[in-house]
Formats: C-alpha cells, structure tokens, sequence
C-alpha cells in the first residue's frame, strides 16, 4: 500500500515540477486558484513522506535509494537549488534591479548587477554558493540555517560572515553597520522565543540596503516589539509562524512585500509539535494579514525588486 502511494505522488511529481520548476512566485493575496490548491496540497503531500533523519542523511550527500519513500521532494529539492547555481550568475548582470532568490527554509540571496549577499543558506552543497555571494549573513547557530560547507569555504576565500557566533572579523552581537560592496547591512537583535527570559537578544535581524531598495531579514525573531523603528521597507522577510503576531509585525513595519518564510522545513519531525509548517498552513496565515500584498517564494523561486 505505501508503494502503491509513493507511486501515485511520484506521477503528481511528474505533472506539476514542471509549473513549479522557473521562476514563479506562489502569489498568497487570497486568490486562491484550483491549480494553486493543488500544488500547495502536492508538495505538502510528499514532503510529509520525508523523515527529518532521511533529511540529514540526504545533506550528507548519501545516496537515495530508488524505494525510499522522500525521494520525491528530495530530488525535487535538488533540481531547485541546481536551478538556482546555475543560472545565479548571469541573471543580473546588466541592469540595476535587485533580485531575491529563495534557496530554501529561511534561505536568500539578495543580487545586484554589482554583487550579492546571502543570508541563512541551508541546503545539500551549499558550498557551491560561496563563489556567488560577496559576504554570509547568519541569523543565529540553529541548524537549519547554516551549513558548515559553505562557511568553510567563505572563510577560505577570506569573505566577510557576519553573524553572532561564527569566529571571524564580522562576528558581532550588538547593532552595527556594515558597508559590503554595494550592500549597507545594519545588524538589530531579536527574540527567537520571546516567552523565555534566556532568549532575549539571542539572533540577529538584517537591514540591507541596495540599490534604493531596503531588505528586512528577522530570521526566526518571534518579537514584534523587536520591529519598531524600521521605516521604508521594501521587503519584508519573517518566519511566518512564529511571529508573536503576523498581523501586527507587518502593520509595525508597514513594508510594500511581505515574504512569509520558514515553510516545511524537512529537518523538523513530522510530529504535531515537531514545527514542521505546511505551504497549507501559511496560506491559512497569510489571510491575516490586512494587507493582501503578501507572497511565499518556493525553493529556486525569485522576484525582482524596482
């Protein structure tokens, strides 16, 4: 019977990897289209079939074997993040827009005609992203936001990581600017559990200016006191969830596009309380937000910004 089930998902992944696979955004403004219904129900489908153990056996670059069960997502996962390295490079080159590019969970990279910043990358090789990014920004040490590869490998070419806890030059745990290339990074603290005392300060938030365009990067800041004083925000990306009050976070920061993130993140247990987020769910919490202009990028997604 689970066979006959991995079977029937395999040809649903056959069907719609190719209207998943480019570069579309997954539009959440509450139009919610028959097509739009099933993929979100598709994707949500085969990734519960991914264990969290199989999830880190997959980072460890361990062959999947054809009979497992996740081989669905996890080559799909793949076929993303090998869309995004190949075509990184030469996507803007030649004009002043900025480009946001979802690699996967909380993952970004922020692209200019004049280099690109990368912020939370997590994924199988992340190594290969080193060349691509002018500096690595970390929100905070938990595992689904970094990968040991890529940090390795920046430090080898001697670029800047700012984050509070990787030892290099960068590495802070107060607000402080940063001038990058053509990237003005501005660190703030936030709460990654705002009900524990212990986790005040604990991660950093990202600012980043570019090209006439600010960024706002929270990370898993669950505080939205955290959030006052941001003004002009262009793009707005927070861990949907976890945020005290969706509604309320973006009505502090008031951006033009929220980018609702932290969505089925596989190395979270499949467990009701295990955190792992369905694409189902932050449709549901997208709805409260009042304002409709709201998106949730798919891994090897991007849009383009002014």
């Amino acid at each position: 019977m689970a066979r006959k089930i991995q079977n029937i998902l395999f040809l649903f992944f056959l069907a719609f990897q190719s209207s998943f696979y480019g570069q579309k955004v997954v539009d959440l403004s509450g139009i919610e289209t028959r097509e739009k219904r099933y993929q979100i129900k598709y994707i949500d489908s085969i990734a519960f079939l991914c264990t969290d153990t199989v999830y880190r056996e997959y980072l460890q670059c361990k062959k999947i074997a054809k009979n497992e069960p996740a081989k669905a997502v996890l080559s799909l996962l793949d076929k993303k993040v090998n869309f995004v390295v190949k075509n990184i490079a030469k996507s803007n080159s030649k004009n002043e827009k900025v480009v946001l590019w979802q690699i996967y969970n909380m993952g970004y990279i922020i692209q200019t005609n004049k280099g690109s910043i990368g912020v939370d990358i997590h994924c199988r090789d992340a190594i290969r992203f080193a060349k691509h990014i002018d500096a690595l920004l970390i929100t905070h040490a938990h595992f689904d936001h970094y990968r040991n590869d890529l940090i390795d490998e920046m430090k080898r070419l001697n670029k800047p990581i700012i984050s509070n806890w990787v030892e290099n030059t960068y590495k802070t745990d107060t607000v402080r600017t940063y001038t990058i290339g053509n990237f003005n990074i501005t660190t703030q603290l936030g709460n990654h559990y705002f009900w524990k005392k212990e986790s005040n300060n604990d991660i950093l938030m990202f600012e980043i200016e570019t090209n006439g365009v600010k960024i706002l990067h929270t990370g898993d800041n669950s505080s939205v006191e955290k959030l006052v004083g941001y003004k002009n925000i262009d793009i707005f990306i927070l861990h949907h969830d976890i945020i005290k009050s969706l509604p309320t976070a973006v009505n502090i920061v008031q951006p033009k596009l929220t980018v609702l993130s932290h969505i089925m993140e596989l190395s979270h247990p499949r467990t009701a309380n295990g955190y792992r987020w369905t694409y189902a769910h932050a449709l549901k919490k997208s709805k409260l937000i009042p304002d409709a202009n709201n998106v949730m990028l798919f891994w090897g997604e991007w849009i383009q910004i002014k």
